[in-house]
């Protein structure tokens, strides 16, 4: 409650003072924690926990009255903010924001109650607790909360009785989608992420996280496979058994370099079906874990990118190449090479004319303006 000292008051109310306070009919002895200042001096005001010596009923809004312990003598007054079941102590700069934030809700209704599903975060209320809170009817409640709905400020969970703020309903769906993107690209072998890792990450209530994840998945924004949540397009995750391949091939690959192994050598060398890692391979690819030479051949992202830099920059000093010239480069098969060439064919880098490679126009004019600076250091 905001406490005043009147202006007449003969010396300053100090912090843990005994007082007297009135409200409506009541009247409890009990002591005035100061929660903003060390002391109230004479027609000054300060943020205050009054705490009694007996329950005393009362509601946000309610005016008091403050009398001296002895002799009964009136000193100031106020407005009662909130109730409290603890003990406040001094507050901060966000306990002071909150109080005057509650302050300034005092004579609406509907605000104290939005102001109520905001404070409580991912905690959702029951209609009972919201109309508690106020000591408002329920009947009542539930018309503010109607409103508030249909403004967009209040979001009413499929657990009947249960609400929550609009704002902070918006900001977990965000940030739902948020953790299940980052997840992807920070671990891209996993199948995606469950509601448990997301509680745990984000914090927050449980019916609020679960309705948001339900209202994500029925609007196509997430997919759910197994337990696990993650993004449309990315829905290809791999079995448990393709998972504990998955490693083994990812390995190999990265070991192989620039002479990766057909499906057929790398099935036998890891003992697994060849059916089975042709789709832990193909999964791997779609989730650029992995990349597609051939029907029968995939190389690491590492590999591919080392032969794409000495291509690219041997084309850029020579102009052409042939098959013996980028075999001497990787140190790899003549029947690697041919893969590879093939490959930097198809994914447009280079063009074939008989039995050497060019550089396209379109990479050429990409290749110029990433090394612009560099060429005219050495003009």
């Amino acid at each position: 409650k905001r406490q005043s000292l009147l202006a007449g008051a003969r010396r300053p109310l100090e912090h843990r003072a005994p007082v007297r306070l009135y409200t409506g009919t009541a009247m409890v002895c009990g002591r005035l924690h100061l929660l903003d200042a060390p002391r109230i001096e004479p027609g000054g005001s300060a943020l205050a926990q009054f705490r009694g010596e007996e329950p005393l009923v009362a509601a946000p809004g309610d005016r008091f009255v403050l009398g001296q312990y002895s002799p009964v003598v009136t000193i100031g007054g106020g407005r009662i903010l909130r109730r409290s079941d603890r003990k406040v102590k001094r507050l901060g700069a966000p306990g002071l924001a909150a109080l005057g934030a509650r302050e300034r809700v005092l004579d609406d209704e509907r605000a104290g109650i939005l102001l109520d599903l905001e404070e409580a975060g991912g905690a959702a209320l029951r209609v009972e607790e919201i109309a508690s809170r106020s000591l408002l009817l329920e009947e009542r409640a539930r018309e503010h909360l109607a409103a508030l709905e249909a403004e967009g400020e209040a979001v009413a969970l499929d657990l009947g009785g249960m609400w929550a703020s609009g704002r902070v309903h918006a900001d977990l769906r965000r940030r739902v989608l948020e953790a299940v993107r980052v997840c992807r690209v920070r671990h891209p072998r996993r199948r995606g992420v469950t509601v448990r890792a997301l509680a745990e990450a984000l914090g927050g209530g449980d019916l609020l996280l679960r309705q948001v994840v339900r209202e994500l998945v029925e609007s196509g924004e997430l997919v759910r496979n197994e337990g696990f949540l993650s993004e449309p397009g990315h829905d290809g995750w791999l079995t448990p058994e393709q998972d504990d391949v998955a490693l083994a091939v990812e390995r190999a690959l990265a070991e192989a370099g620039p002479r990766p192994p057909r499906i057929g050598e790398l099935a036998e060398r890891l003992e697994v079906p060849e059916d089975l890692l042709r789709a832990t391979l193909e999964i791997l690819a779609r989730r650029g874990l992995a990349v597609r030479l051939s029907d029968e051949i995939y190389a690491h992202p590492e590999a591919e990118r080392e032969a794409r830099r000495l291509l690219l920059a041997w084309l850029r000093r020579e102009g052409r190449i042939g098959v013996v010239d980028f075999r001497d480069l990787l140190g790899a098969s003549r029947r690697s090479v041919y893969v590879w060439l093939d490959h930097f064919d198809e994914v447009g880098l280079t063009r074939r004319v008989e039995n050497l490679r060019y550089l396209r126009d379109a990479a050429q004019d990409e290749w110029n303006a990433g090394h612009g600076s560099h060429q005219g250091a050495q003009a």
